[in-house]
């Protein structure tokens, strides 16, 4: 059963974090709510919210891979190479946001 949240305005970080800390409870969380906040945080949270989306995107496609490798030796179906692509793809915008830090921000 999900927790009735009481009804005031969050500010989208304060909406975010929630997300968090909601999806510490679920067996297969979300990188998004890490991705978001990295965008509205500082440059060193920005960090440790980009390194928490890599881990659970990197958990995610070693499950795919897992998969994949029990299986039949084929490439997965259609559903699954979609959700790999995604998850890479995810991967890589935020490989680039944690660079782009490095070179502006953190410098």
């Amino acid at each position: 059963m999900v927790e009735q949240l009481p009804n005031v305005a969050l500010s989208y970080p304060q909406h975010f974090q929630l997300s968090i800390q909601h999806a510490a409870t679920v067996p297969d969380p979300s990188p998004a709510p890490h991705l978001y906040l990295a965008q509205l945080s500082t440059p060193e949270e920005s960090l440790v919210h980009f390194s928490n989306a890599l881990a659970i995107i990197q958990d995610k496609l070693a499950a795919i891979e897992r998969v994949k490798l029990g299986g039949d030796g084929s490439a997965g179906t259609s559903n699954e190479l979609d959700e790999e692509g995604d998850l890479r793809r995810s991967a890589s915008k935020a490989l680039v946001g944690m660079t782009e830090l490095y070179l502006t921000d953190l410098w």
